[in-house]
């Protein structure tokens, strides 16, 4: 039982540990660090794309592959309504200030190593910076990997990335 039990607690801190630095995973010939932790934390809510109803345009955030560029699309056409871009380009953690919100693929290729995150909360919806429209970005829901394309102005999770 003693023998059980400290397996036990060895396998939850390191778990825990693994879940206190950037989760590394491999995309397009890069490393892409995925932040440890939904944001924003302590909430059920979430941030959304674009925080008010009123003059909404498309950003130009059309990049299936180039979140960086997108989220900077997004900041230059909605500026501090530009939420979930502004929670991400905020962040100065684990030593760095680079991070930006993951585009379309670069949130595939998370949902594909979705194991190595420890900490998916809530209902598991996650945005992408890729816009559709006028009025929608595309989303990927991470229990059961379904792609949808929705409103800019619903609230739910995200997870900040950044590349060397």
């Amino acid at each position: 039982m003693k023998t059980f039990l400290i397996i036990l607690i060895l396998s939850m801190t390191s778990t825990a540990l693994l879940a206190q630095v950037p989760i590394k995973i491999n995309y397009d010939g890069h490393t892409l660090y995925v932040y440890p932790h939904d944001l924003p934390q302590n909430t059920d809510q979430g941030v959304a794309i674009y925080n008010t109803y009123t003059n909404i345009s498309e950003a130009g955030a059309k990049s299936k592959s180039n979140g960086m560029e997108n989220t900077k699309a997004l900041i230059r056409a909605y500026g501090k309504s530009a939420e979930a871009a502004q929670v991400c380009t905020k962040l100065n953690e684990y030593g760095y200030n680079d991070w930006y919100l993951p585009s379309i693929d670069e949130l595939r290729a998370i949902y594909k190593n979705r194991t190595k995150i420890t900490d998916i909360v809530g209902d598991g919806y996650y945005w992408s910076s890729t816009e559709t429209g006028q009025w929608t970005t595309k989303i990927i829901h991470f229990k059961t990997g379904e792609e949808l394309d929705f409103n800019k102005t619903a609230y739910m999770s995200i997870r900040p990335v950044r590349r060397d």
